[in-house]
C-alpha cells in the first residue's frame, strides 16, 4: 500500500531523471544509515513530473496492511502520514532539484496494490505472461510488466522485478480471458479491476489502471448483453464483436 502525495517547488530542470532506473533510490542507503527514516523501505518508487514545478508522489509503503480491514487501513493512513515528512526531509537533503520541495497535499485514501482476488474460471498465470498467450476467449489483450511491490521494508528484489519490469518489446501482449471474469461456483456474477482471477505475479500486471478499463469495459459489455441468459451462455464471439466495435483491441478474434 502507498499513500499518493502531491508536491510543489520542484526544480524539474536540475532532478535528475534516469530512464529505466528509480534515480529516487540512489540516496537511499545514506539516508537509512543517517537515521533519516523511521522505517527503512528500501523501494521508492517516486515523484513524476507535473506542470508548474508541481510533482506527484508514489513515495513510500506501508507494510502489514489487510486492506479487507477498516482498523488496518486506517492505521495504514495515519502510519503513511506520519512518515512523510520522513521523506521531505529525504527529498530536501539528499537530492538535486528537490531542495526546495514541499508536501502540497496527502490523497483521501490508502492506495492498495492487492488485496483479495477472485477463483475464476481460468487463472491467468505469469506464464501466460512469457508466452504472450492468446485465448478463445479473450476480451482485451495488456502488455504492462509484472510490477510486483515489496511486502517488508528490507525485501531484495525478486526475479519478477529483476526480469519482468523490463517489459515486453513493442507489439507484445497477452490475451485476458472472459473466464477470468467468472467466478467459480456462480451463475450470474462477473469481476473486473485488479480483482479478476489471476496468480500474484500476474496481478502485479493486471492491476494497473488501463487493464481495469479493459476488464471494465468487457464486463458491462457482457453484462449488458445477458439480460435474458446465464452470463455462462452468452457468445463469446458476440461479446468480441460488440467490444471491437466499440474500440477494443482484439486482433485475433474473428468477433
Amino acid at each position: 500500500a502507498t499513500l499518493c502525495s502531491l508536491w510543489s517547488d520542484v526544480d524539474w530542470e536540475r532532478a535528475v531523471v534516469i530512464v529505466g532506473e528509480d534515480p529516487d533510490n540512489r540516496r537511499l542507503p545514506q539516508a537509512f544509515a543517517d537515521g533519516v527514516f523511521s522505517v527503512q523501505d528500501s523501494s521508492l518508487p517516486g515523484m513524476w513530473h507535473l506542470p508548474s514545478g508541481m510533482g506527484g508522489g508514489n513515495i513510500g509503503h506501508v507494510f502489514e496492511v489487510d486492506g479487507t480491514s477498516e482498523a488496518d487501513i486506517t492505521r495504514g493512513i495515519i502510519e503513511a502520514r506520519r512518515r512523510l515528512p520522513e521523506y521531505e526531509y529525504y527529498y530536501n537533503h539528499y537530492l538535486e532539484g528537490y531542495e526546495n520541495a514541499k508536501i502540497v497535499s496527502t490523497g483521501a485514501s490508502l492506495g492498495f496494490r492487492e488485496t483479495r482476488r477472485i477463483l475464476g474460471e481460468y487463472v491467468l498465470s505469469n506464464e501466460d505472461y512469457e508466452t504472450r498467450a492468446s485465448f478463445e476467449d479473450e476480451i482485451g489483450r495488456y502488455c504492462y510488466p509484472i510490477d510486483l511491490h515489496p511486502v517488508t521494508p528490507g525485501a531484495q528484489k525478486s526475479r519478477y522485478e529483476e526480469d519482468y519490469l523490463k517489459g515486453y518489446g513493442k507489439g507484445n501482449s497477452y490475451g485476458i480471458p472472459y473466464r477470468c471474469l467468472l467466478p467459480e461456483g456462480t451463475s450470474n456474477l462477473l469481476v473486473a479491476g485488479r480483482c479478476i482471477s489471476t496468480s500474484r505475479e500476474m496481478n502485479g500486471s493486471t492491476r494497473v489502471m488501463p487493464c481495469c478499463f479493459i476488464t471494465g469495459m468487457a464486463a458491462g459489455a457482457a453484462a449488458a448483453q445477458a439480460r435474458n441468459s446465464s452470463l455462462r451462455e452468452i457468445s463469446v464471439h458476440e461479446l468480441q464483436k460488440r467490444l471491437k466495435e466499440m474500440g477494443a483491441y482484439l486482433p485475433h478474434t474473428s468477433g
